[in-house]
């Protein structure tokens, strides 16, 4: 097996914390976060580029508490690699149990997303004043079902739309919205989303503006007007358990799933069978491996190459798999020297 090679900058998370990293000169790798609380004690919220750098937001717990976390929201400047405070928010008993830090930067750098307790709050950093845009509803007056609470915010690349997760009193839906159009509640799985092919959708998505939506899980088009990609159904015998997914920028998707025997024993090879699928744009595969050599983690930016963790890993292989490697389209596997937990984005040179 070769060595894989990778240009530029990595944020990858190291236990709780996140680190920029190099692995072609390690003089450059910096420590983002220092004693992050919480499994993901910090989360990458996305970058804004300019003509010759970029800002790097991301958010930390600050104080761990299950009643009233505290987190901050940071940025990191590539121009002076100096890390800028923007404010601190409290949260509720989601953001610490879940480590719910995630926030999300709109591309053009104006608008902040982030959930609090629930309710998921747009801050414009620019004019400095910030609005409620989804509360969460902590009454459960008439029955559990209407208990939520909104985390997870993403904008869409173009910046038109926000999704988020919607947590149930038992279970979660994901749906994207308009954040200029207010919001009619309860919302409706399938029906309420200002993106007509969005929708809403539970499982493992990938969810961009120039691609079609997709759910893993999804066995048959209920009507609703979703774009999916069918994975096997499960029935008795075989259960099927979307694992990750990934669009490369030229449209092409990724695809990896879990297929389990029930008719056999769990300590048995056979009882797990990993499947990993490249579509093309109109989402005919034109690349199925099985079994997988790993999970799929994201496409290089160069679009010739996956990066994917070995670690999962279900069948036994003669030769132990590398904790991290690359995948070409031909198939070749390239072990990659870097310790990281996970790897988050590769970074613009």
């Amino acid at each position: 097996m070769g060595q894989a090679q990778l240009e530029g900058r990595i944020l990858i998370r190291r236990g709780a914390d996140l680190w920029i990293v190099s692995p072609q000169d390690p003089s450059r790798d910096r420590q983002l976060t220092q004693g992050a609380k919480g499994l993901f004690g910090a989360a990458y919220g996305g970058l804004v580029r300019t003509a010759d750098a970029f800002d790097l937001y991301f958010s930390k717990i600050e104080k761990a508490d299950r009643q009233v976390p505290e987190i901050g929201v940071y940025v990191w400047h590539s121009l002076t690699e100096q890390t800028e405070q923007l404010f601190k928010f409290v949260g509720g008993t989601k953001d610490d149990e879940l480590s719910t830090t995630n926030i999300s930067i709109r591309p053009d750098g104006a608008v902040l997303a982030y959930s609090a307790d629930g309710d998921i709050r747009l801050r414009d950093l620019r004019a400095g004043t910030e609005t409620t845009f989804l509360r969460a509803n902590r009454g459960c007056a008439q029955s559990s079902s209407q208990c939520w609470g909104n985390f997870i915010p993403r904008w869409t690349r173009d910046g038109l739309y926000l999704s988020f997760t919607r947590f149930y009193w038992e279970g979660t839906r994901r749906f994207t919205l308009d954040p200029n159009i207010p919001v009619v509640e309860p919302l409706i799985p399938g029906k309420s989303s200002s993106v007509p092919e969005a929708g809403a959708r539970t499982g493992p998505s990938c969810d961009v503006p120039d691609a079609p939506v997709i759910d893993l899980r999804a066995t048959a088009d209920p009507g609703d007007g979703v774009s999916r990609v069918v994975t096997p159904r499960s029935d008795e015998r075989y259960k099927v358990h979307a694992d990750t997914c990934g669009w490369s920028t030229d449209g092409r998707l990724a695809l990896s799933y879990l297929t389990f025997d029930m008719a056999t024993p769990v300590d048995s090879s056979d009882h797990t069978r990993a499947t990993f699928r490249i579509l093309d744009a109109v989402l005919k595969t034109v690349v199925s491996v099985e079994p997988a050599p790993g999970t799929f983690s994201r496409w290089l930016p160069t679009g010739d190459a996956l990066l994917m963790a070995g670690r999962r890993q279900p069948q036994p292989t003669t030769e132990p798999l590398p904790q991290w490697f690359t995948v070409s389209q031909d198939g070749s596997v390239r072990s990659l020297a870097i310790d990281a937990d996970s790897f988050i984005v590769i970074l613009p040179n």
